[in-house]
């Protein structure tokens, strides 16, 4: 696929913004819609948990969902339907929350979480394989996420309600789903080969040494950011400015990853990116024991700024792996595997990092350290498995393409 022209890139970056923002913001909106509109002891808490669930849940069915992904020649119109389909299934969530059974919102959200996939691997795929620059551009839009999707849920919820919040989310999300048919149209990137299964996928990843170190990376730095959302308000609290000033750590640290994303746009790092992937994770990795151990909240914030500088350069260089590594007919199934293991290991390390919270945010965020370190293991050091010529993606005496 021949390089994106300006104009396509701002279409892409749209519709990629506006999805993963509305996303982001809809799991902290019906978390907050729940504890609105179900006032009581523990339901709250609990079905607040059971939606968040319902929306990642979804991702493990990702290796499966990429494989479907995978037999259209032209993704546009399915990528507009899962959008689409996200806005009217969180739509039907909101307004069923309170007034119906626990049961039905949950089942919306679960059907909404199905279009998760989509949203990552899916429409990352769409981009070249060598366009450094935009897949950085696209790393970005996650740290915008991050940053700008539950802040914007809070300021909503505080001036027009909940309710209403939750409802511009998912027009936002419809939204996207019409813009993505004027997404630019992908050429030369797919052939007549048949579509690879999920196990052959597994098996060509673990036989390239980019793709394996790019993807155990991912699932396991899934395991170690996981428990931000828990431990920062810990943090705030226990550094005397209150719970809500986790929700300020957050934010830098999702400004910090746009800021990193934004820099890698400008000046594309030119190391591997397995060793730009283990750079970054070890940053990461001190950020996150700086924060444990700050004496003071302005030392937490520069550690969350610095770990989100770290984060946005960590991400593009494992998008740059698995797009420019990934076989020609199968770039949406590796992304996505990528996303099947990072969301829900993250989400797993969010229970277990609230069933920790009575030991205190700095012994969560030391174990999210010494996971970012294994991470960063993974990444400089993990071998293939022995090369089989059926499944070679990366065959000797030919550099990978992501690696030069």
């Amino acid at each position: 696929m021949p390089s994106l022209r300006h104009s396509e890139l701002i279409r892409y970056l749209v519709v990629a913004v506006a999805m993963r923002v509305a996303n982001d913001g809809a799991v902290v909106g019906l978390s907050l819609l729940a504890f609105e509109v179900l006032p009581g002891t523990a339901e709250p808490t609990t079905i607040a948990g059971f939606l968040v669930a319902a929306l990642v849940a979804p991702h493990l069915a990702g290796p499966w969902i990429a494989s479907m992904l995978a037999k259209w020649r032209d993704t546009r119109p399915l990528l507009a339907g899962a959008f689409a389909g996200y806005g009217v299934a969180v739509a039907a969530a909101t307004v069923l929350l309170g007034s119906t059974a626990a049961v039905f919102p949950i089942l919306a959200a679960l059907i909404a979480g199905c279009a998760g996939p989509f949203l990552g691997g899916g429409l990352t795929s769409r981009l070249p394989k060598d366009a450094t620059r935009a897949l950085a551009l696209d790393s970005a839009t996650w740290g915008i996420a991050t940053a700008a999707g539950p802040a914007t849920a809070a300021a909503l919820a505080l001036t027009v309600g909940t309710r209403t919040a939750m409802l511009i989310f998912a027009g936002t999300a419809v939204l996207a789903g019409v813009l993505a048919l004027a997404l630019p149209a992908v050429t030369g990137s797919l052939t007549d080969a048949p579509v690879l299964r999920t196990a052959d996928v597994v098996r060509l990843v673990s036989r390239n040494r980019l793709l394996i170190r790019a993807i155990a990376a991912i699932g396991i730095a899934g395991l170690g950011m996981g428990t931000l959302r828990v431990a920062a308000p810990l943090l705030g609290l226990e550094l005397g400015r209150g719970s809500a000033q986790g929700g300020v750590l957050i934010a830098l640290y999702g400004l910090g990853s746009l800021a990193g994303s934004l820099l890698v746009a400008a000046r594309p790092f030119k190391a591997r990116p397995d060793r730009a992937t283990g750079l970054c994770l070890a940053v990461m990795a001190l950020a996150l024991a700086g924060a444990a151990a700050a004496p003071a909240y302005w030392l937490a914030q520069a550690s969350f700024v610095l770990l989100g500088l770290a984060n946005g350069p960590f991400l593009a260089a494992t998008l740059t792996a698995c797009v420019g590594a990934a076989p020609t007919e199968a770039p949406a199934q590796v992304l996505i595997l990528s996303s099947t293991l990072r969301i829900p290991a993250a989400a797993a390390a969010g229970v277990l990092a609230g069933f920790a919270g009575g030991a205190g945010a700095s012994p969560i965020l030391l174990a999210s350290a010494v996971a970012l370190v294994l991470a960063a293991a993974a990444a400089s050091f993990l071998r293939p498995l022995p090369q089989s010529p059926a499944l070679d993606a990366e065959p000797a005496g030919e550099p990978s393409r992501c690696g030069q």
